[in-house]
């Protein structure tokens, strides 16, 4: 084991363990570690790298944090001058010359890259596993889905027990009895959420027999449930059916390819993981590997998850501390408050081999910024504080911060304080405390989002939109927070009734009062049908667009917090339906199955409505990895118990779960593991031996959670704690000579007298606020159709361009009008498309039809038959449905010419065929100044002159795409092909299906329009290969995705066009190529994709 904390003295090996303690920079050290290792290794990528967190919002974070390090890191070592007090500048700037040439590439190509990075929470990984294995993996949900399931298991089988034992009750004594399903229930929740936990019973039990057939039935029904969840896993399903792949012969294959794909994992937070999480990263990579390294990132003294199934012994079985590095600067807080925090806690233990850590100060932050408190205090709450206590002498150190604490010299501001409490009700009680006093204050993760205000109006509301003609359900939701009406409102019980008072001297609001709820409930009835067309947000949307609901939602003092739960609960709903338009039942559904959710889950804590100006109030587990100025920490820390009554004994006090608890002994390996004490299924009391053993380990975590919570504060910490030592759990983990003492660094002081600080107020008019400013948009998303509408005028600028949906089939702008033949004009060829209608209804009609073409079908005649029934019902393509029919067949029949290979769209079988290939391609930021002409630029230089695309090239180059891009660019490519080439090579192919009929009215055949030089024009006159050129960029960066060691220039064979209505399957209307009418083929120089790319993400020259 070493300490250290400089980037450049980190030497990784496979197995690596880096203990960062609270303040000591874990998350810029990963992202500093990552971008070392892709800077002085040229031969690695950022797709190489797996970087698991715990949970999203963190995992967002770190993704965030390692890509702009790369950026940065790019720009300064292209500078060549290092950043004072940033260890990787100095490192990188540090090499020579040609070295940082080699960086600054290495790291600008990272950045273009980085799309292909691995960077998620272990959910996302297990997805990925499971999709490499072919599996159906989905994208996890939390277990509330599965719990009604899992009720209804247990039902039926009490059922089914209590029928045997009345049917033959002789046979069954002694084997079954009548189980309390409420009780069994959680013990199978339990075995669910914990898939490698044992269930354990205590051989000495009495009734063992009974509690060991038990357990064997309720490992049956966890199968069936298992099972009943295959399509719509939760997260623990992932788990568990990943571990299962990374361990099965039967996927060694799909094994080696992930063990293949990632050279560096690493994994934070690891000290939140299980044994099965710890099999999956091992099977990634391997502890033997030489060419791979795991890095483990974590810190035990701050796991405080157990009750998601956190498992920190796992950790501490894993961890080597032969091969342990220990972060020792901590860069959060003053130099002072480090050492009192060293003084505090100096050789105390959170957990067995979980000591605290000494950690120096960061030079910079040295002494202290505070003045006129010390920077760690003790408030003495007396002896045998009573439970409100913490919550009001918390209130009254508040005020006493408030006023007189200056940070700098200067006073502290409201939302310099943070309050820590480990109980939702002790937190929403502070809450009202502060607020008594005039001190503004909001809460985050101290109550869940489902049992706010904001919940049950929107409950309320959605009951009205699922039956807005029950006149109930309309007074209910109008008497929400969205309306502000009262039910004892009689205009609101008077459903209709218009008041007759119009006589002078009448009372104008009275009138208005009784003229009924009209207006609400039309509002209500357009909600019903928006969120049956476009999903929950546009509701939000309308909401939030009328000023009937603001007036009502805002005029409250707690304006932001609804407006933050409704933000919240929207969101959630959101997710869990896609976008999709729903109905008001399927919301309400998804907010019943949230209702089970602890509150401190990170999908239903409810988050901090605003810091401006306010104390901030936050529970210690939402606090996790944030810092504050100043926090005052506010709990009795009592040695719970699992017990419910003082006048019971230990061994006879229930319990609300069924303990899980590790097992006593280790296993055939040598490790410890989970057990569920399922004897507690008796009567809900835990088996003696569970009792003591999750007693243990819960006391060891509040340990935890105070070590969490006291390290939090940059300038100034204030724990309140009781006077006498006996129950409570920090002093267990404090050394008490460190404190009160004359000598000592932390004073302990009494409760502090009343004071009114002084609360800068802002008086705010209530106005609209002009906007004078110019605005400047440097991000939008666009499509080919996008660009088509600005280079021909359609559009005023990119503001006024339709951004793109994914369908970029655009109609004729370009050229004018093109007259088609007259009807007169003979077709030359059997040519059934010939003059089928036109338009973009054919288009789309043709597109289903090639999308769900089963070439492997026994007749392709019937085969478009069904499809033409199936998609062409239109009366306007009734009269041409045998030409449709015929010339589909001729069309999908049609040799494709030499290029690929003499195949046939009828002869490529579906597994090679991947339709509709939908995307959404990352370009530039618009300060780096990219421009379609750019595009064109590069194919100047790139193409012969004797190209066919070389004279669009010179077009795409001119003034008239001198279009900027920047942000997203979508589309959807109608089918990538992969066929063996003339030489026999599978290559790639980006094609797309064109219905356009292309004859003109100086044709004399109809046929010759379709000829391949014919084409060329019929492309550069709709762009088309500017779609192709696009389409190709983003089947290059799919490939860096999927396959990073595979060439695009080796892979991509080239581009085809299918004009189907020219593709006449017959010899005669073929090329001196040997290319076929209908057929437009290009091949792009060596390089391009790679070059395009680039350019496209602002990298590079053109």
């Amino acid at each position: 084991m070493s300490n250290t904390s400089a980037i450049d003295k980190l030497t990784i090996t496979n197995g690596l363990f880096l203990e960062a303690s609270a303040g000591t920079g874990k998350t810029y050290t990963v992202a500093a570690l990552v971008t070392r290792e892709l800077a002085m290794d040229d031969t690695l990528r950022i797709g190489d790298f797996l970087i698991s967190t715990f949970t999203r919002n963190a995992s967002a974070e770190l993704k965030d944090r390692v890509r702009r390090r790369i950026i940065e890191m790019a720009e300064i070592v292209s500078i060549g001058t290092a950043v004072p007090d940033d260890d990787l500048s100095q490192y990188l700037c540090s090499q020579n010359e040609s070295k940082r040439e080699q960086i600054v590439v290495n790291l600008r190509r990272a950045a273009v890259e980085f799309d292909m990075a691995t960077i998620g929470t272990i959910h996302s990984v297990c997805s990925r596993i499971l999709t490499l294995a072919g599996l159906p993996s989905g994208n996890g949900n939390e277990a509330a889905s599965t719990k009604m399931l899992i009720q209804q298991k247990v039902n039926d089988y009490v059922a089914t027990q209590a029928i045997q034992m009345a049917s033959d009750p002789a046979a069954s004594s002694g084997v079954l009895r009548p189980w309390d399903p409420a009780l069994l229930a959680k013990v199978v929740e339990e075995k669910v959420s914990a898939p490698d936990a044992e269930l354990w019973v205590d051989p000495s039990h009495t009734n063992a027999a009974q509690l060991q057939q038990l357990v064997r039935d309720i490992h049956a029904m966890v199968a069936s449930i298992h099972e009943q969840t295959q399509a719509n896993p939760t997260f623990d399903d992932l788990l568990r059916r990943a571990a299962a792949v990374m361990s099965d012969p039967q996927y060694a294959v799909a094994v080696s390819a992930i063990r293949q794909k990632y050279r560096m994992a690493f994994v934070d937070e690891a000290q939140d993981t299980d044994p099965m999480q710890w099999s999956i990263f091992r099977g990634i990579i391997e502890t033997i590997s030489k060419d791979s390294f795991l890095v483990v990132v974590g810190d035990p003294k701050q796991s405080i998850y157990r009750f998601r199934g956190a498992d920190v012994n796992a950790y501490l079985e894993e961890r080597d501390v032969k091969n342990l590095i220990s972060l020792d600067t901590n860069f959060r807080s003053d130099g002072d408050m480090i050492t009192a925090l060293n003084a505090l806690m100096d050789g105390q233990s959170f957990g067995n081999h979980i000591d605290y850590v000494h950690v120096n100060s960061a030079p910079k932050n040295a002494g202290s910024q505070l003045s006129r408190f010390q920077p760690v205090e003790i408030v003495n709450l007396g002896e045998k504080p009573k439970a409100n206590v913490p919550q009001k002498v918390a209130a009254l150190r508040v005020a006493e911060l408030l006023k007189h604490a200056q940070i700098n010299g200067k006073e502290i501001e409201l939302s310099d304080v943070c309050v820590l409490v480990r109980a939702n009700e002790i937190g929403i009680s502070l809450e009202r405390e502060l607020r008594s006093m005039k001190i503004p204050a909001v809460s985050g993760g101290t109550a869940s989002v489902i049992q706010s205000e904001a919940a049950q109006s929107l409950q309320q509301l959605l009951q009205a939109l699922d039956r807005p003609s029950d006149m109930g359900l309309v007074r209910t939701a109008v008497s929400s927070m969205f309306f502000g009406r009262s039910l004892l409102d009689p205009a609101v019980m008077a459903h209709g009734v218009v008041s007759t008072n119009t006589g002078d001297g009448g009372d104008d609001s009275a009138a208005e009062s009784m003229a009924g709820i009209d207006v609400e409930h039309d509002f209500i009835r357009a909600l019903s049908r928006i969120i049956r067309k476009d999903g929950i947000a546009a509701v939000e949307a309308q909401i939030l667009s009328n000023p009937l609901c603001l007036n009502s939602m805002l005029r409250s003092e707690r304006a932001e917090r609804r407006l933050t739960d409704l933000r919240h609960l929207v969101e959630l709903i959101h997710q869990e339906t896609e976008g999709q338009g729903i109905e008001a039942s399927t919301a309400l559904q998804t907010i019943a199955d949230l209702e089970s959710l602890d509150a401190t889950a990170e999908l239903v804590s409810r988050r901090i409505e605003s810091d401006v100006d306010a104390v901030k109030i936050l529970t210690v587990h939402a606090a996790k990895g944030l810092e504050f100025p100043i926090v005052v920490v506010a709990d009795l820390w009592k040695d719970k118990t699992l017990g419910d009554t003082k006048e019971k004994t230990a061994d006879e006090r229930s319990t609300k779960k069924p303990p899980v608890f590790l097992s006593p002994r280790a296993n055939a390996a040598g490790k410890k593991f989970r057990c569920i004490d399922v004897a507690w299924v008796e009567a809900g009391i835990p088996t003696p031996l569970a009792r003591l053993a999750s007693e243990a380990e819960a006391l060891d975590e509040t340990k935890r959670q105070f070590y969490v919570a006291v390290t939090r504060a940059k300038h100034h910490l204030s724990i309140l704690l009781p006077s006498d030592q006996e129950g409570c759990v920090a002093y267990s983990c404090i050394n008490t000579d460190a404190i009160g003492q004359e000598d000592s660094l932390i004073p302990v002081v009494p409760i502090p007298a009343k004071v009114s600080p002084t609360i800068p107020t802002r008086v705010v008019p209530v106005s609209t606020r002009p906007f004078d400013g110019s605005t400047t948009q440097t991000y939008r998303r666009t499509s080919f159709s996008g660009i088509s509408e600005l280079a021909a005028g359609r559009a005023q600028s990119v503001l006024h361009a339709a951004p793109g949906s994914g369908l970029d089939e655009q109609p004729d702008f370009f050229g004018g009008h093109v007259h088609s033949a007259a009807a007169d004009v003979a077709v030359g060829a059997t040519m059934p498309l010939a003059r089928v209608p036109k338009g973009t209804y054919i288009g789309t009609v043709i597109h289903e039809i090639f999308e769900h073409f089963d070439t492997a079908a026994p007749s392709i005649v019937n085969e478009m038959t069904r499809l033409v029934d199936k998609h062409a019902s239109s009366p306007s393509l009734l009269s041409s449905r045998t030409d449709l029919i015929d010339g589909l067949v001729l069309a999908a029949q049609t040799p494709l010419g030499p290029l690929m290979g003499g195949a046939s769209l009828a002869t490529i079988p579906s597994r090679d065929r991947l339709p509709e290939l939908s995307f959404e391609m990352g370009l530039a930021h618009l300060s780096k100044d990219v421009r379609v002409k750019k595009i064109g630029d590069v194919l100047l230089e790139m193409l012969p002159s004797n190209d066919p695309l070389f004279h669009y090239a010179q077009l795409l180059s001119s003034e008239q795409f001198n279009i900027p891009l920047a942000g997203l660019i979508n589309g959807s490519i109608d089918a990538v092909l992969r066929v063996k080439n003339a030489d026999g090579v599978e290559k790639l192919f980006i094609t797309d299906y064109k219905s356009n009929r292309l004859d003109e009215e100086d044709d004399e055949r109809l046929i010759d329009a379709y000829h391949p030089t014919r084409l060329v024009h019929a492309m550069e006159h709709h762009h088309y290969p500017l779609q192709a050129i696009l389409y190709g960029v983003a089947v290059h960066r799919f490939l860096r995705w999927k396959a990073p060691a595979v060439s695009s220039d080796d892979a991509i064979g080239g581009v085809a066009y299918f004009f189907l209505r020219g593709m006449v399957n017959d010899l005669a209307f073929v090329d001196d190529q040997g290319c076929p009418y209908g057929v437009f083929q290009w091949t792009a120089p060596t390089g391009l994709w790679s070059r395009l790319s680039n350019v496209l993400a602002g990298v590079g020259h053109a």
